[in-house]
């Protein structure tokens, strides 16, 4: 029975870690193609029969395309993120497919393939993570308007009352000059109305920075191989 040649008796650009470097995959993916048979008498005739191999998977797998017709992108101008999201996620599972089977044939695409599923899995997390602060910012929004109109209503009601205290009370405070009483109480009226005024621009712009701040961060996305190394 012939035993099975060891790897240390290969020549260096033979050995399996030095495959697995200049084809950039796996130690274990080496083993598997060295038992599927490739030739180790040469480099040359390893990387002809894996080309080979490969070519020949290409082909049977020629009809294994994803169709996209007119209908399937109909509407597309007025997709909302969610639904962005939603139509990455199918992508996403098609990489990975792809990737999948080009790692069990072997294929010479299988780094190309992981590098396009690692890119698109990524960059679902990053719309996710949009999805994500544009909910939270909606609610922060909808609460914040609510505020605005609580406050200017209750502002409306102190400068209407303000403005008409003058008349009510100056004959009140000086009967026999109320015209002199009325100038000394509009005057404090106004310098109180231009008062409320700087507050209520105060007021808005510390609402506005609370509702910036106040979004949550998702963790940031680490950036990795395919294999989430």
């Amino acid at each position: 029975m012939t035993q099975p040649i060891e790897d240390k008796d290969l020549p260096l650009e033979l050995q399996s870690a030095s495959l697995a470097a200049r084809w950039k995959v796996s130690v274990h993916r080496i083993s598997q193609l060295k038992a599927a048979g490739m030739p180790l008498t040469s480099l040359a005739e390893a990387e002809a029969w894996r080309a080979k191999r490969s070519n020949r998977r290409g082909r049977t797998s020629d009809n294994d395309q994803v169709k996209v017709d007119d209908a399937d992108v109909a509407g597309a101008e007025n997709v909302t993120l969610k639904d962005s999201l939603r139509n990455h996620r199918r992508l996403v599972a098609i990489a990975q497919r792809k990737w999948e089977k080009a790692q069990a044939s072997g294929s010479a695409d299988e780094q190309r393939l992981a590098k396009i599923y690692n890119d698109s899995k990524n960059w679902e997390m990053r719309i996710e993570r949009m999805v994500f602060e544009q909910d939270i910012a909606s609610k922060l929004y909808v609460k914040t308007e609510d505020v605005f109109q609580d406050f200017a209503r209750v502002l409306s009601e102190i400068r209407a009352d303000l403005i008409g205290l003058g008349i009510e009370i100056a004959p009140k405070a000086n009967p026999d000059n109320p015209g002199l009483a009325l100038k000394i109480i509009d005057d404090r009226i106004d310098k109180l109305l231009r008062k409320i005024a700087r507050l209520d621009e105060t007021t808005r712009e510390e609402l506005v920075k609370v509702v910036d701040t106040a979004i949550p961060e998702m963790p940031a996305i680490e950036e990795g191989d395919a294999d989430g190394h």
